[in-house]
């Protein structure tokens, strides 16, 4: 599926992509991204995210916080590379210093 563009209103278009399945439900997940113009402008941006998707480089607006994301990075990214010591030193630099002024 290439893609849909919808009118929403005067000057207003929602451009969805189909992004596949969800690997738990089976469910279809799109994205959805609002451009506010006229339709070649919602056609061009459909274009270039296309472009994006099929590079990898679409990423979906997810609800993850950064504090979240620092501790996931810790353990998935982090950790496998480093030496036991260092990580905790990463780890107490993260929690003393970073996470509270988020």
């Amino acid at each position: 599926m290439r893609g849909q563009i919808i009118k929403r209103g005067e000057g207003s278009w929602c451009v969805r992509i189909f992004l596949g399945r969800d690997a738990e439900t089976g469910k279809r997940k799109y994205y959805n991204h609002t451009v506010h113009g006229n339709k070649k402008a919602a056609e061009a941006w459909l274009t270039a995210a296309l472009r994006e998707r099929d590079t990898g480089h679409l990423h979906e607006p997810s609800r993850t916080t950064v504090g979240e994301y620092l501790k996931q990075w810790l353990q998935k990214a982090a950790r496998p590379k480093l030496r036991e010591r260092t990580f905790l030193d990463y780890q107490f630099v993260v929690q003393r210093y970073i996470a509270p002024g988020l």
